[in-house]
């Protein structure tokens, strides 16, 4: 396993073994495919506008892992990079634009990575999970009841 350098995609593994009880993942286009090798934590639906973009969606669900439980098998060199913000990467993959990870650079967290639920291809049932920035729902997109999040604040109600 090697590391090409000190950006995300680089430190991302590649390895060529399966082990049984990874969890199995690709792009859409199957070109890039990973192993996770260890108990998924922070399983998170994150509804800031950064995952909504990257994901085309109103929230982008991921779960973490530590990075070197996280093994890219094929089609390292189909990945590509964008730095969202000071600090954090954001993975997808160069040929069908699949969102794949995230990593921070620094801090209490780096040594983690977080990948795109909706990429797995095992089924993985978490245990528990957490809606986050719910402060940056779109407001087309409905609570459990219903309701927007804009018809919510006009009522004076906070959904979280």
């Amino acid at each position: 396993m090697s590391r090409i350098g000190h950006n995300v995609i680089a430190n991302m593994h590649p390895h060529t073994t399966e082990t049984s009880n990874a969890l199995l993942g690709s792009c859409l286009c199957g070109s890039v495919r990973y192993e996770v090798r260890s108990e998924v934590k922070a399983v998170a639906h994150c509804h800031c506008q950064m995952c909504q973009k990257a994901h085309g969606a109103a929230f982008g669900s991921y779960g973490s892992v530590p990075s070197d439980d996280f093994l890219v098998t094929a089609g390292i060199e189909l990945m590509r990079g964008y730095n969202s913000s000071p600090g954090v990467q954001r993975t997808f993959c160069g040929a069908c634009g699949s969102t794949l990870t995230w990593r921070e650079s620094q801090g209490a967290w780096s040594s983690w990575t977080s990948f795109s639920l909706g990429t797995l291809d095992t089924l993985f049932i978490p245990e528990k999970h957490r809606h986050v920035h719910l402060a940056s729902r779109p407001c087309w997109h409905l609570d459990s009841e219903g309701v927007s999040p804009g018809a919510s604040a006009a009522r004076g109600e906070s959904h979280q």
